[in-house]
């Protein structure tokens, strides 16, 4: 029974002395990853891509249309088997228009942004650590999902290690923010 005292003592204090050695920080990554991506450009390369997106809908839009009108023109001329075969193609043409391709070009144009955030990511990743590393943090939070923040804020460290300045540029609505 002593034996199982002392044993729970050493534990007890192991753990009180490993509790007093962690440091911790916080950060708001949010706001870095929104001046990385503004510093990169990435609003304007995805308004680009989306801009591309939407010339090849109207592209494929435009080409239905004028299907349509010749369609409609020469539908007189046609035999009524033809003019409902073509008819039915028509119609399946605009459904996969408007059910699959704008889906997969969301999906493309939610892909681009992924494919940008990325090496953002990994960058504000190395950078908190590196930080934590050189100034012995344990653990480094997240400052928006803490109730309560009450280490050490690295923000302005680590905004300034990713060659940003110290201040958050004045937040845009229109900006995407990282994921």
């Amino acid at each position: 029974m002593k034996k199982f005292a002392l044993i729970l003592l050493a534990v007890g204090l192991s753990f009180s002395t490993f509790a007093q050695k962690q440091k911790l920080a916080h950060i708001n990554s949010q706001e870095i990853i929104r001046d990385l991506a503004a510093k990169d450009s990435i609003p304007q390369k995805l308004q680009q891509f989306a801009k591309e997106l939407e010339a090849e809908y109207m592209r494929q839009q435009n080409q239905l249309d004028t299907d349509i009108q010749k369609f409609i023109a020469e539908q007189a001329t046609l035999s009524p088997q033809l003019a409902k075969m073509k008819e039915s193609s028509l119609g399946a043409r605009k459904q996969k228009l408007e059910r699959e391709t704008v889906p997969q070009f969301q999906q493309m144009a939610q892909q681009k942004e992924q494919e940008l955030a990325l090496p953002l990511q990994e960058k504000l990743a190395e950078a908190i650590e590196t930080i934590a590393k050189k100034d012995g943090y344990t653990y480094v939070l997240e400052e928006a999902a803490t109730l309560y923040s009450g280490g050490t804020n690295i923000t302005k460290q680590v905004r300034l290690s990713l060659g940003l300045t110290a201040e958050a540029l004045p937040q845009n609505p229109n900006l995407p923010v990282g994921r």
